[in-house]
This record gives structure tokens, C-alpha cells and sequence, in this order.
């Protein structure tokens, strides 16, 4: 009883930092989203131990406690299709991927650097890199890592081609709301679009609430101080309505009945889940 009554406690603690923050917003409206780290105050080992798996490692800023890629050896891709070279290295303590291409002269010519700032994929299998713009927006970058022979340097796939997007390709709604937490987004695209903007805190990794729901109502709960096993069922019942229909309703971005193209309404229909 004196460990719930310290868990509890620890809840309080994070709900008040948290009810200082900015919701999510889907439509305009609050969607009941919070950061997930006031999980940890209750479940730390569970929230610990979900951090390490692929999803929790989902989407991150690469730094030198998870790179698992070399950036200083066989680091140059050379693309036949598009006469392209790529380097992707480490400078102080910054990472970036650079093309270039050689001239009659034999001098490097079309010479374009981008940095890349976050890390999209685990590393169990692959890792995709990402520049943001000053505008926002995510651009992924042409070379992806393969963890295959010990982990290579290749083009990312849709890239083996000449005319492929080299850095022009940009990350939209449906890619990053399968591959990442809920970010601040205030409103809804228009008919048919599928651009994201990000103008505030990104997160980092696939969090609890994308199985469980929203965890807004169920830190209000705590801060309420309603006893623990109204808590409990509250969550319980919530998942009942949630957990499958918000992990497989994307259907590759296609809208069904729900509020907005990244969360559906708790008790609708499941969708055919998103094929990668």
C-alpha cells in the first residue's frame, strides 16, 4: 500500500508539469494526448523497458549512445543509375549525408551537404535518415543502413532509379504518424493533401498511448485523486475501445469515420492495416 500510495504521488507530480503544457490538437480540439514520460511516474520498468524495443527506438536524433552505423569507413555509395556519389560521415559531433558528382575535369561538381537530424527506424532492421527544413518540414535523405552482413550503406528503397527524389522527397502525415509519437499539430490539411509541418516539440519513438489512447483523461483521473482502481477500470474500458482500431485504422492514409488522418473514434470499425 505505502508503494501505490509513492506511485501515486509520483502520478500527482507529473500530471500538475503536465497540465501546464499544450495538449495535442487534432481539428482544433484537444485530443487528449500528453507526453509520455509521465507514464514513467507510476511505471517506470514498464516505460524503461518499452524504451528499448523497436518501437519505443522508432524515431530519434542520432547522437553517439545509439549510432550503430560506421561514418568513417566504406561511409561513400557510389549510384550508377544516377551518376551520383553519396558520403554520410560524422563532423563534430554532427552527422550529414553529402552527393556529388565528378566532372569532365575530374573535379567534384553538383555538391549539395544536408544534415540530418533525426533517425527513422530502430536499426533492426534499417535505419532511414531526415533533414529538417527551416520551414518545418522533414526531407528524407537518399541513403539509407541495412543491419544485413553486419550493416551497409545503400540507396533507400524507391531511390534505385535515376529520376529518383534525391533530397526533395518529403515526409508526409501518413509516413510519420505510423512511424512516430502524436506530434502538436493544430489543424487538419485540406481535401486531399498530406503535407505535415512541424513548428513545436517533435517526439521521439512510438509511445505508450498508441496502444493504450490518450493518456490525458488518465492523468486527470490521478490528479483528481480518484482511487486507483477507478483508475485502473478507466483504462481498461478505454483500451477495450481503442487499442486495435488506433494501431491498424491508417489504411496507407485513406480517411474512414474518425476525426483526423491520424486518429480514429474509440469503438469505430477496424481498417486494413497499412502495408510497408
Amino acid at each position: 500500500m505505502r508503494r501505490l500510495g509513492f506511485a501515486l504521488l509520483a502520478f500527482l507530480a507529473a500530471a500538475q508539469e503536465l497540465r501546464l503544457q499544450t495538449g495535442l490538437f487534432i481539428s482544433g480540439e484537444d485530443a487528449g494526448y500528453v507526453d509520455s514520460a509521465a507514464c514513467a511516474g507510476c511505471h517506470r520498468a514498464t516505460y524503461e523497458s518499452y524504451r528499448r524495443t523497436g518501437m519505443g527506438r522508432s524515431f530519434y536524433r542520432p547522437a553517439p549512445g545509439n549510432t550503430v552505423e560506421d561514418y568513417q569507413r566504406n561511409n561513400t555509395v557510389y549510384h550508377q543509375a544516377s551518376d551520383r556519389y553519396y558520403t554520410i560521415y560524422s563532423r563534430s559531433g554532427r552527422y550529414y549525408q553529402r552527393r556529388h558528382q565528378i566532372g569532365p575535369d575530374g573535379r567534384e561538381k553538383n555538391v549539395v551537404e544536408k544534415e540530418i537530424h533525426y533517425v527513422l527506424g530502430s536499426g533492426n532492421h534499417s535505419r532511414t535518415y531526415l533533414h529538417k527544413t527551416e520551414g518545418g518540414q522533414l526531407l528524407q535523405l537518399p541513403i539509407g543502413w541495412y543491419a544485413e552482413r553486419g550493416g551497409f550503406w545503400a540507396m533507400n528503397p524507391g531511390y534505385d532509379r535515376p529520376d529518383h527524389m534525391d533530397f526533395r522527397r518529403k515526409i508526409d502525415r501518413e509516413c510519420f504518424f505510423c512511424h512516430n509519437a502524436y506530434p502538436p499539430i493544430e489543424s487538419e490539411p485540406g481535401s486531399g493533401r498530406r503535407e505535415l509541418t512541424l513548428r513545436g516539440a517533435i517526439p521521439e519513438g512510438i509511445d505508450c498511448q498508441r496502444c493504450h489512447g490518450p493518456g490525458r483523461g488518465h492523468v486527470q483521473r490521478a490528479q483528481a485523486g480518484e482511487p486507483l482502481e477507478n483508475i485502473r477500470r478507466a483504462v481498461t474500458a478505454r483500451e477495450s475501445r481503442w487499442a486495435i482500431t488506433s494501431f491498424t485504422s491508417t489504411n496507407r492514409g485513406k480517411p474512414a469515420t474518425r476525426t483526423s488522418s491520424r486518429s480514429p473514434t474509440p469503438g469505430t470499425g477496424c481498417l486494413s492495416p497499412p502495408a510497408f
